[in-house]
């Protein structure tokens, strides 16, 4: 379920700053350790400027690039 959401995400804009970075994604803007999903408690932990990469509860990590 979780590589599903993943794959569906839909990523609108990315802003990488030393002072935090966002993203726009599926018209909410999240910020690095946010949870995306709380009912697959699904993380945002890592924004790239051609990736975003997710954790779910066991610290398995998911990659959705672009």
């Amino acid at each position: 379920r979780i590589a599903t959401y993943v794959d569906k995400v839909r990523v609108m804009g990315i802003r990488t700053t030393d002072s935090g970075s966002k993203v726009l994604m599926n018209d909410h803007v999240y910020r690095l350790n946010d949870v995306v999903d709380r009912k697959l408690g699904l993380r945002l932990v890592k924004i790239e400027a051609d990736s975003l990469t997710f954790a779910d509860a066991n610290g398995t990590t998911y990659v959705k690039t672009f």
